[in-house]
């Protein structure tokens, strides 16, 4: 086991050298190792900028336990394998140019604490990788993967550790443009900003039990496979462990067939959702945000978010979730209308929504049928001059609408006040046990 990392033991080392021993020249702080075919630089300090092109590096290099304390710019070059593995990074690492045969790996590396809060910490802008890019761990303030071709990005963890013990794998800021990527998975990691944006024509995007503060989505497209499982939302920096707000925003993209699988969308704070296409989502076991998170959004685009997830549903056969959906809509719906414009629709959607939010509860129908004929008993007993002590039992007979005329007195005595309210009540209560019987429709196959 390596011990932890000690900045003061490293030799300064300027670039010019640095360049040599990647081709392979004999110094003191790198070594050859001919059966891997590689070249080691082991525990140097960089403090000038590193400018890497031209170079053919046939076997591979390997950066260990080394400080960077200026920015490292690789413009071009071809390199059968590059990997850093320990150190620190206060200033961005970028590929620009370069071919990357084999492969290419950062391993528990420390980069959180940049030089600037602005920086990132990685940034993939160009460059040909024929191999996967591999993230081991470490912690990073921010990666950037832009335009640069790449085969696949691999962000993971697990059990083994040589560097930076004391490093939880972590993520301040992750954007991902995927136009020239084929594969982008990230395993078992905490991050506090996810950010996804361009065009994934053929490629797959697959985070899995990763845990986020933010997750953005912008100007994103998607023609291939985007798969979020097991992500877990925290209101707490996983980092600093100090309180944050949740968050997901979505705007001007297309999610295509992406799927949410074991994922609560009620730990956010706040859901800001605009110019989206969702009507090909697919989820399971998947809790969905609620009406009061899209705390920006007008009702107009409340309707439309969920009109696009109730057909979502309808798709994968959901019918809890689609009903719900539904019901959303219709109360978006009916909190947009002005009621002098449009009192049929404003009244009849209230009717809905306070009987039986729109045919998913099934509580509040019951509760007005037994309010009713109590309240139509008592009325009839009034106008006949009954006691309702004496014939509380009537009030059953009220709960079915076609009860006897009869029930509380003599046909010859009853009156026109006692038939008007009866009549009343029986259409009332006809229509509450309708909405009593709707809500079951989840239950029943269709």
């Amino acid at each position: 086991m390596r011990t932890a990392h000690n900045p003061a033991e490293n030799l300064l080392v300027p670039p010019k050298d640095v360049l040599d021993a990647m081709m392979g020249k004999k110094t003191g702080f790198s070594e050859y190792y001919q059966k891997e075919d590689r070249i080691v630089i082991r525990k140097i300090a960089i403090r000038e900028e590193l400018v890497i092109e031209g170079l053919t590096c046939r076997s591979g290099v390997s950066f260990v336990d080394c400080d960077f304390y200026a920015r490292v710019l690789i413009r071009g070059g071809e390199f059968a394998e590059f990997d850093i593995s320990g150190g620190r990074i206060i200033y961005p690492l970028i590929v620009s140019g370069g071919t990357f045969n084999q492969n290419f790996s950062l391993s528990e590396v420390d980069a959180l604490n940049m030089k600037e809060k602005i920086f990132h910490s990685l940034i993939l802008s160009g460059g040909q990788f024929n191999c996967n890019v591999h993230i081991y761990k470490g912690a990073w303030q921010s990666i950037l993967i832009g335009s640069a071709s790449l085969k696949g990005v691999v962000i993971d963890t697990g059990a083994g550790s040589l560097f930076n013990h004391e490093l939880t794998p972590y993520i301040q800021r992750l954007s991902v443009a995927v136009r020239n990527v084929g594969v982008v998975e990230v395993r078992d990691w905490q991050i506090g900003n996810l950010m996804l944006s361009g065009t994934l024509e053929e490629g797959i995007c697959s985070f899995q039990n990763v845990e986020l503060n933010q997750l953005e989505i912008r100007y994103f497209i998607n023609r291939g496979h985007v798969l979020f499982a097991k992500v877990a939302f925290s209101s707490r920096d996983s980092h600093t462990r100090e309180k944050t707000v949740s968050t997901l925003a979505m705007a001007d993209s297309d999610l295509g067939k992406t799927q949410f699988y074991d994922l609560d969308f009620t730990k956010l704070a706040s859901v800001e959702i605009e110019h989206c296409a969702l009507t090909e989502v697919e989820s399971s076991n998947t809790t969905w945000f609620l009406p009061v998170q899209l705390q920006h959004a007008s009702n107009e685009t409340k309707r439309d978010i969920f009109r696009q997830l109730k057909h979502a549903m309808i798709r994968q056969g959901n019918r809890f979730d689609q009903l719900h959906f539904q019901a959303a809509e219709m109360d978006a719906y009916r909190k947009s209308l002005v009621f002098w414009r449009n009192p049929g629709d404003a009244f009849v959607l209230a009717v809905g929504k306070y009987t039986n939010n729109f045919g998913t509860n099934y509580i509040l129908p019951a509760i007005w049928i037994l309010a009713l004929a109590l309240l139509v008993f008592l009325c009839s007993a009034r106008i006949e001059g009954i006691s309702p002590k004496g014939s509380w039992g009537a009030a059953l007979a009220v709960l079915n609408p076609a009860h006897p005329i009869d029930y509380l007195v003599p046909k010859e005595k009853i009156t026109n006040a006692f038939l008007a309210v009866d009549f009343a009540g029986r259409v009332l209560i006809s229509i509450l046990i309708y909405q009593l019987i709707t809500p079951f429709r989840k239950f029943a196959r269709e």
